[in-house]
């Protein structure tokens, strides 16, 4: 980044953390934000990952860590104390009766879980770190999903407990991971139909790559390039380049964004290609990262799943690997528009979240997502939240 972006970049995060501290419900052992629910229309007191409580606790925890705020540490820990407290018995408990968001990361205990475990990472607190462990151990017993995805499913489950393996070297976690990936390989890989990143292959795919990267396998790379060729397979044009539809039923392609579509989809070829240099893989991200830049904000908002800030992502993956400047002017670009929604209200500065008028501080389709984003510019060893 120049001087400039760097700069923009440091003053926007600044800007969402200090609304979220400005919009907390706190008390002495417990914090709470609205968030929207999305499907009511409504702004509500939830606690999952998604678009809830957890998902505010995940970005404070690691906006703690890199820029060393004990404030915000702290409201991490009360905001995830409060997301599994005794207010959301009920809604953890329907989670768990059946649904098809049981193990996953979005809705699922796996996400107050992967949430437990940044703020473990930034704290080194024995304490919070048993919390994740409680979280996990419900998926040493539990049944693969229904679903393989990232976000909702089994590849997301198992990429939180390769994580906890890395900071515990529990064997129990990896050897559940291990059994979900060959799960995916030999039941979903081949018929699953949703192709981006939030639900789809391009996300199952990372599975691969991890799995890889933690064990030294190279066996895992059939879990890559199997996906990779189903991609290859489904690569539509668009824009003078390539894309991809939300689903292979869909009858056209709908959008370009990072959970379906081909900014996600990139982003896989992009990290696809750093594993195996086929020089295939790395002509698809190109032609993704064309397509993502040609849509812009066709969306009008800076989120993470339907945004600037998941489209920014492939932007700052191609101008790593492939080393031309022209992905860092266009990342340069696309931090400017972001911080355009940044609004002076009737009840001060808050931060657009997934549509014109809906201010909501939430991790996927809102600000906390779009803070964290900023995070991994500052500090490029930072993990996107769902890897």
């Amino acid at each position: 980044m120049n001087e400039a972006t760097e700069q923009t970049v440091r003053v926007a995060a600044q800007s969402i953390y200090d609304t979220i501290v400005d919009a907390v419900d706190e008390d002495d052992t417990h914090a709470r934000w609205q968030t929207a629910d999305y499907r009511s229309g409504e702004m509500k007191y939830q606690p999952q990952l998604h678009t809830g409580v957890a998902g505010i606790g995940l970005f404070l925890a690691d906006y703690g860590r890199v820029l060393k705020d004990a404030r915000a540490l702290e409201l991490a820990g009360k905001g995830l104390v409060w997301a599994q407290g005794a207010d959301n018995d009920e809604f953890w408990t329907k989670i768990d009766d059946g649904s098809a968001w049981r193990v996953s990361l979005a809705y699922g205990v796996a996400g107050a879980g992967l949430a437990w475990l940044r703020l473990a990472q930034a704290t080194d607190d024995p304490q919070i770190l048993q919390r994740v462990v409680d979280c996990a151990d419900y998926l040493l017993t539990a049944d693969p999903a229904a679903k393989p995805g990232l976000m909702i499913g089994t590849a997301g489950c198992a990429i939180f407990l390769l994580r906890l393996f890395e900071q515990t070297g529990e064997a129990a976690y990896l050897q559940r991971a291990q059994e979900w990936g060959h799960h995916i390989l030999d039941d979903h890989l081949d018929k699953h139909d949703y192709l981006g990143m939030g639900q789809g292959l391009a996300g199952i795919g990372h599975l691969g790559f991890i799995l890889k990267d933690v064990t030294g396998d190279e066996n895992w790379d059939e879990l890559v390039h199997r996906t990779a060729t189903r991609l290859i397979e489904h690569a539509e044009p668009d824009r003078g380049h390539l894309n991809w539809r939300k689903t292979l039923s869909d009858s056209e392609i709908s959008r370009c964004h990072w959970c379906h579509g081909g900014a996600g989809v990139g982003q896989f070829f992009a990290r696809a290609y750093e594993h195996s240099s086929k020089e295939q893989y790395l002509e698809m991200a190109i032609a993704a990262g064309e397509t993502t830049y040609a849509y812009g904000d066709d969306r009008q908002n800076p989120s993470q799943c339907h945004g600037l800030a998941g489209k920014a992502e492939l932007f700052v993956d191609l101008a790593r690997v492939t080393g031309e400047s022209v992905w860092d002017v266009r990342l340069a670009e696309f931090v400017d528009l972001i911080a355009t929604y940044r609004h002076d209200t009737e009840t001060g500065v808050q931060w657009q979240a997934d549509e014109p008028g809906l201010y909501s501080p939430e991790l996927v389709c809102g600000s906390s997502g779009v803070g964290h984003f900023l995070l991994r510019l500052i500090d490029p060893q930072l993990r996107m939240p769902f890897l």
